[in-house]
């Protein structure tokens, strides 16, 4: 008998949160829903990660150091970083981000800007040789792995 009740209790609960779950996904905020916001994300982070890679690899070395290829995939990358700081403005909802970024005092914008400009700053004056090129895309590896820290993982 208890075991029942348990049970029933346990899927009245699952029901409850799946529909508050519901509710939040169907929501519309500022004329999109959560999945266009997660959409829009996402795909910008997929954007972000394409053309990073390659640049990645090149730091690496993993790769010949090239300096066209670097004009290419930093214009793209500089492209695809400049709609992030809107998809995370407080009025779009929170999706995979630690909830942490929508405080007040938090340094998520600051940190988003920074990163978009290092982008832009490398697509704007690609440089002419590897050890400048790696240490600029250190510099953003390091800026990804901060905010991850901060606001992902």
């Amino acid at each position: 008998m208890n075991k029942k009740i348990l049970i029933i209790i346990g899927l009245l609960a699952l029901t409850g949160l799946s529909i508050l779950g519901y509710q939040h996904y169907t929501q519309e905020t500022d004329g999109k829903y959560f999945r266009e916001w997660h959409s829009l994300r996402t795909d910008s982070f997929k954007a972000v990660r394409r053309n990073f890679s390659p640049l990645d690899d090149m730091a690496k070395e993993r790769i010949s150091f090239q300096p066209e290829l670097i004009k290419k995939y930093s214009a793209n990358l500089a492209k695809a970083t400049q709609p992030l700081p809107s998809q995370f403005e407080p009025k779009a909802p929170w999706g995979d981000a630690n909830d942490s970024i929508w405080s007040e005092g938090s340094e998520f914008q600051s940190m988003m800007q920074e990163f978009v400009a290092t982008t832009q700053t490398l697509s704007e004056e690609p440089p002419e040789d590897l050890v400048k090129f790696q240490d600029t895309l250190h510099t953003l590896r390091n800026q990804c792995i901060a905010c991850h820290k901060k606001y992902k993982d």
